[in-house]
């Protein structure tokens, strides 16, 4: 049987003082602060793209899972999809993007030849449309 990863657990391991050090580096970026929120989270997605060297756990950690919290990902820059979703979510947090218009899905995914894999990814409720969108770190937008 798998072990569960409360995201709870995850979220306390931020503490003031990360959120501080990320308001800092979110400063040279207070174009954000001029933009809806649609649009605001699409440049924090493709921030964190450009930021974030995609890095599996166990190339990381030496182990096949850890949740790395937002500070730390953005620290060693590097990270697989959860530490994306962890860190898109939390930019988008300290930018006001509403928690409820927030979600991080969490699952199992199929490949084509039949194998699962765990995969984590933001979904994000849109202020035009109030429909569900998915802001997937590991995978490029158009």
């Amino acid at each position: 049987m798998d072990s569960a990863i409360d995201l709870r657990d995850v979220f306390n391991l931020d503490t003031k003082e990360d959120d501080e050090q990320l308001k800092k580096i979110l400063k040279g970026y207070e174009i954000w602060q001029n933009l809806n929120n649609d649009e605001k989270i699409l440049e924090i997605l493709r921030y964190v793209i450009t930021i974030i060297e995609y890095k599996r756990d166990d190339e990381i950690w030496k182990q096949p899972e850890y949740w790395q919290n937002a500070i730390l990902t953005w620290k060693l820059k590097t990270g697989d999809c959860e530490d994306f979703s962890l860190l898109i979510y939390k930019l988008a947090r300290l930018n006001n993007v509403l928690a409820y218009r927030l979600r991080i899905a969490c699952g199992w995914v199929d490949d084509v030849n039949g194998n699962s894999f765990g995969h984590a990814y933001v979904l994000y409720l849109k202020e035009k449309d109030n429909q569900w969108y998915s802001l997937d770190g590991t995978c490029y937008p158009n």
